[in-house]
C-alpha cells in the first residue's frame, strides 16, 4: 500500500507543474480599432495618388490614416527603414488602412501596431539579416564642422523628424518660418525638425534645428538613397542651412569641386548635389562598405483578411 505524500514532496511536485505552465504571451502594440482594405482609386482621380495621416504631429493625432498607398511604402513606415533596407517578394498592390489608438502613443509603438496588423491582415512573415554593402560614412572634413551648436528649444512644437515640405501647412499649418541674412527662407531657431524649402530652378534648401547626428544620418540617407553610417564623433545637436540642387550628376560635380579645393567655389546659377554640398556644413560622405540591417519579407499575402 502507498503511503500518503509528504508535504515537502507536495510543494515540489506543484511547483514541477507551475514551472511547466505556459507562460502568458507577451502583449503585442496593437491598435484600438483598424481596418485595411485594397484601395479602390476614387473616379477621376489619378491612380497613384496617396493621402496619408499618421497620428502624432498632424490635426487629426489619435488616427492613422493611409488611402491608396502602396505596400512597399506601408512596409518602409512599419520597420521605420529605407528602401534599400527591404527585401523578399513584396505584391504590387495599394491599400487603404483607417485605424485609431490612445492619445500619447508614440511613433515607435505606432510602427509596431502597423507591423502587426500587417502579421495579422496579410499573414506577414519576416527576419532581419546583417549585411554589408556599399555606402557612406559620414565624417568630419578637413575643413571641421561649420555647422552652428543649437540653443535650448523655445518650447514650440516639434516638428516631425523626416524632411516635409514648407508650403503645404498639411501638417496643422503649424510650420514657423523666418528669413536669413540673405533673405532666404529658413526654419526659426529652437524649433526641432528639418523643412524643406524650393528655391526655384531645381534648388533646395533643407532648413534644419536641434539635430543630433543620428538626424542628420537619417537626412543623408533620404537623399542620396543609399546607406550611411556616422562616423564623426560627434555628439551634439546643431543648426544649419544647407542649399542644394536637384538637377546637378553627383560625380561631375564631385571630381570638379574637389579638384578646386573649395568645394562652393564652382556651384554658380545651377548648384551643387547633396553629397557635394554638405561639405558646407563641414562634413563629408566617404564612400565606404558599411554592415546594414536588412528586413527580408518571406511571406505576405495581398488580400487581407475581413475586418
Amino acid at each position: 500500500m502507498r503511503g500518503p505524500i509528504g508535504s515537502t514532496a507536495l510543494v515540489v511536485a506543484c511547483a514541477a507543474a507551475l514551472a511547466q505552465s505556459p507562460q502568458p504571451a507577451q502583449t503585442q502594440p496593437v491598435f484600438e480599432v483598424a481596418s485595411m482594405k485594397l484601395a479602390v482609386p476614387e473616379k477621376g482621380m489619378p491612380a497613384d495618388l496617396m493621402r496619408l495621416s499618421d497620428g502624432p504631429g498632424t490635426p487629426d493625432p489619435e488616427h492613422f490614416i493611409y488611402t491608396n498607398v502602396p505596400l512597399g511604402r506601408i512596409l518602409l513606415r512599419a520597420f521605420d527603414v529605407q528602401p534599400f533596407q527591404l527585401s523578399g517578394p513584396i505584391p504590387d498592390a495599394r491599400y487603404d488602412i483607417n485605424a485609431k489608438f490612445v492619445p500619447g502613443t508614440t511613433t515607435r509603438q505606432i510602427n509596431l501596431m502597423l507591423q502587426n496588423l500587417l502579421v495579422e491582415r496579410l499573414r506577414l512573415k519576416f527576419h532581419h539579416e546583417s549585411r554589408s554593402v556599399q555606402g557612406y560614412e559620414l565624417i568630419v572634413a578637413k575643413s571641421g564642422v561649420k555647422m552652428q551648436e543649437s540653443a535650448a528649444p523655445v518650447g514650440l512644437p516639434v516638428l516631425p523628424d523626416t524632411t516635409v515640405w514648407a508650403p503645404d501647412g498639411a501638417r496643422g499649418g503649424y510650420i514657423d518660418s523666418s528669413t536669413d541674412k540673405s533673405g532666404l527662407a529658413e526654419l526659426s531657431p529652437g524649433r526641432k525638425g528639418r523643412l524643406l524649402f524650393p528655391l526655384g530652378a531645381g534648388r533646395q534648401r533643407i532648413s534644419a534645428r536641434l539635430q543630433t547626428l543620428a538626424d542628420i544620418v537619417s537626412m543623408c540617407q533620404n537623399q542620396i538613397r543609399q546607406p550611411v553610417v556616422d562616423r564623426t564623433g560627434l555628439n551634439g545637436t546643431y543648426d544649419f542651412n544647407l542649399d542644394f540642387s536637384m538637377n546637378v550628376q553627383p560625380s561631375s560635380t564631385i571630381d570638379r569641386s574637389l579638384a578646386s579645393g573649395s568645394p562652393l567655389a564652382d556651384a554658380g546659377d545651377e548648384g551643387l548635389p547633396f553629397d557635394t554640398a554638405i561639405h558646407s556644413l563641414g562634413l563629408k560622405l566617404q564612400p565606404s562598405k558599411v554592415a546594414m540591417d536588412v528586413v527580408v519579407v518571406d511571406h505576405i499575402e495581398r488580400i487581407p483578411i475581413a475586418n
